[in-house]
């Protein structure tokens, strides 16, 4: 077995003191040879450095720096640790020295930190302070020097970075009560199970609680006292559930649930009552991201969202969200066989009665409990019945569209049906359809076949055109669906036919109103079934065929 390379010998890197450090990584050292004189080789070529003298010199100017990055460089401690070899310096010596840089964001993460009045006394060091973070370092001491007396001196930190300190709440409240004004606190990677006590930082707008231990949004309902809290993230939590009683978060506009464990897309529908005011969310990588239709569902779920996933919602994906999930809804209502089980549904979707208002309520066609039903998974329940349906005037195509006679009798004289499309009602009477009325113009011509639902669409294109004795590639098939859409103006209210009429006819029809459409109506969905190897069964709902299941498919004739 193969081990990993040790050298025991090896001397560890010194720990620095907070000066120290800086003066390491920005100032110029004073015993370094001129880079002129120094010869640098790469892959045997000689090379030489050209513009780092001026950098270098930018930032050896200590008291001009606004951001210091100081992570990884074995800063211990400022009070006690030597100045530079041999000396010391005292803590009003150093204080001093600190006050004439303005340096305004510090990072001191992955350090040897260990005792939070070093923190404290960095801070009141620092006037121009704004952003500190103190990730990786691990606290030991967490007793608060004299310092504290003065809150004043603390006012100007508004970023405090706790990541990664194996800090619990208690001591994170009991820190941050020394920054009044902060508005930014991240606290990812720490032992936090549940928000024991609020946090005194009424002015705190964002907040990191990622990858923690919290596994229920009610263990965070202490959280409901900070009253501008905006932004909170939850990524990668353990949470299963967002039911709470406790909680609600009445300034929130931006919540991160990306690598949850909430399990479906029902999960999300406390959200608008817990976060009333919320306009993005992530739900990325979590279990309920993985259905088909996550974000509609999401979107027409949540009223307010604006923003998914980083991906920002128009106008036009909303409506076409909103108008799926109205659509699905209406088929859980026309498969309810009590009126408890509407009422339970209903329920369910707390939407319902907005939407309606705004698109207009559809026709819920309901439909009774067959007990003779096929099981799923045997031959029945993968058949259905198909209704096609062509318009009395195609009936007798001209030789062009006509299939050539042949000895069989594939006559559309007998076995046809004349179906009513006036209303509700389905009159159906077998005609002789050569001697048939004009005046029947409105009517459909029906034949009826018990198919599988695994044929392709080419073989159905060829059955139909048999019926009807077209031929395939002069005709296309309509599937005529349960769904529903609404006609408004938005997405296309509007009856004119653009074929025969320019641009400017078009527009003064819909100026005058002449075509409008009836608001708050809605219409069928209709899909083209076109020609290839894909089976129906792929056009229709997941689960569909057996007893009682129907297919209209309507036959129009191709132009051109």
């Amino acid at each position: 077995m193969r081990g990993v390379t040790m050298e025991p010998n090896r001397r560890s890197d010194p720990p620095l003191s907070f000066p120290e450090a800086i003066e390491k990584k920005y100032a110029s050292p004073s015993d370094k040879k001129d880079s002129k004189s120094e010869a640098i080789n790469i892959s045997g070529k000689t090379v030489e450095e050209i513009g780092f003298e001026k950098i270098q010199h930018q930032l050896a100017a200590l008291p001009e720096l606004r951001i210091v990055i100081l992570d990884g460089l074995c800063v211990k401690g400022v009070e006690k640790t030597p100045w530079s070899a041999g000396t010391t310096r005292s803590r009003d010596e150093q204080r001093n020295w600190l006050q004439r840089l303005k340096i305004q964001e510090l990072d001191l993460s992955r350090n040897l930190l260990e005792s939070w009045a070093d923190v404290i006394f960095i801070n009141n060091s620092l006037p121009q302070l704004r952003a500190l973070r103190l990730a990786g370092n691990r606290f030991r001491d967490l007793s608060i020097p004299l310092e504290r007396s003065k809150p004043k001196e603390f006012e100007q930190l508004r970023e405090l970075g706790l990541d990664d300190t194996l800090l619990d709440w208690e001591a994170i409240v009991s820190l941050t009560a020394d920054f009044p004004a902060l508005n930014t606190l991240t606290a990812s990677y720490n032992r936090i199970r549940t928000i024991s006590r609020p946090l005194q930082n009424t002015e705190l707008i964002r907040l990191d609680l990622s990858f923690t231990e919290i596994s229920s949004i009610d263990d965070i309902w202490p959280l409901s006292t900070l009253p501008n809290l905006k932004t909170l993230s939850l990524r990668s939590d353990p949470i299963t559930t967002l039911k709470s009683g406790r909680v609600k978060l009445v300034s929130l506009r931006h919540l991160d649930l990306t690598s949850t464990l909430l399990p479906t897309l029902a999960s999300l529908s406390p959200i608008p009552v817990l976060f009333p005011t919320l306009t993005s969310l992530l739900t990325k990588d979590a279990p309920l991201s993985k259905h088909p239709s996550a974000s509609l569902f999401t979107i027409a779920r949540i009223a307010n969202l604006t923003e998914l996933n980083y991906s920002p919602i128009t106008p036009a994906v909303r409506q076409n969200a909103e108008l799926y999930y109205l659509s699905t809804i209406t088929k859980e209502l026309s498969d309810a066989t009590s009126p408890a089980e509407e009422k339970q549904i209903l329920a369910f979707h707390a939407r319902w009665a907005e939407l309606c208002r705004i698109y207009g309520e559809p026709e819920i066609a309901r439909k009774k409990q067959q007990e003779d039903a096929f099981e799923a998974g045997t031959l029945g329940a993968r058949v259905a019945k198909f209704i096609f349906s062509l318009s009395k005037p195609n009936l007798f195509p001209s030789d062009k569209f006509a299939r050539p006679p042949s000895n069989e009798k594939a006559s559309v004289q007998t076995g046809l049906s004349i179906h009513k499309r006036d209303g509700d009602s389905e009159g159906e009477e077998n005609v002789d359809l050569t001697n048939a009325s004009s005046n029947a113009g409105e009517s459909m011509a029906t034949r009826t076949r018990l198919l599988p639902l695994t044929i392709s669409t080419y073989r159905l294109i060829g059955i139909a055109a048999s019926l009807f004795s077209l031929r395939p590639i002069s005709m296309q098939l309509i599937l005529e669906t349960d769904e529903s859409d609404p006609v408004t103006e938005e997405d296309g209210g509007w009856s004119v036919s653009e074929d025969d009429s320019s641009e400017d006819e078009v527009m003064d029809k819909r100026k005058s109103g002449e075509t409008r459409r009836e608001k708050g109506r809605w219409v069928r969905r209709e899909e083209e079934l076109v020609g290839s190897t894909r089976s129906v069964g792929d056009w229709l709902p997941m689960g569909f065929g057996g007893k009682g299941a129907e297919v209209r498919v309507r036959v129009e004739i191709q132009k051109g």
